[in-house]
């Protein structure tokens, strides 16, 4: 940039057309210059602002603000929630259908006397005892706790696998019963 005076100075032309335009302190000249060629080229406005690139080199485009994408992910995930919950519900409802098929209440196990067979107990209760293996694949009971002389049969009412009766045998003969709460 070269000094003229009063002010005035060749600057870098804001249009870009010319390498330098005269800055006359206040506005810029009609006065251009190109490898040290004067010129008259009337100044312009419009044509002082040269289209910058968008975004300028170095920056990011601004995001533009996706609102509307908030309702719906929420939508979604309460769609989601939903579902999930009508599933776990459903499989709650066919574990306890599957439960009660050999679940015995606290009468009917206290009503059970010892020295009887395990096809007496069966008729006694009216039921035929759980798998004790569904305990241990379900992860409710350690294998260590299966004893494998017992039998078992769910508490109605009460948690799967956690509540339950334990009827042991020696041989073809109920010698002991618990009740695990």
């Amino acid at each position: 940039m070269t000094q003229v005076g009063d002010g005035a100075e060749w600057r870098v032309d804001p249009a870009g057309r010319h390498q330098y335009r005269l800055w006359d302190g206040q506005r810029w000249a009609d006065w251009v210059a190109d490898h040290g060629q004067v010129a008259f080229e009337p100044y312009v406005a419009t044509v002082a602002r040269r289209p910058m690139a968008y975004p300028p080199p170095g920056e990011r485009r601004p995001r533009r603000k996706r609102l509307w994408v908030v309702p719906i992910v929420a939508v979604l995930f309460i769609v989601g929630l939903v579902a999930l919950a009508l599933t776990v519900h459903d499989t709650i409802d066919e574990l306890t259908a599957a439960q009660q098929q050999h679940a015995i209440t606290k009468p009917q196990f206290d009503s059970v006397q010892l020295r009887i067979s395990p096809a007496s107990l069966i008729q006694q209760v009216h039921k035929t005892p759980e798998n004790a293996q569904r305990y241990v694949t379900q992860g409710l009971v350690d294998q260590a706790e299966i004893n494998t002389s017992c039998v078992y049969y769910n508490w109605v009412g009460k948690k799967f696998g956690v509540s339950r009766f334990q009827f042991c045998f020696e041989g073809n003969v109920l010698t002991s019963k618990d009740a695990y709460s």
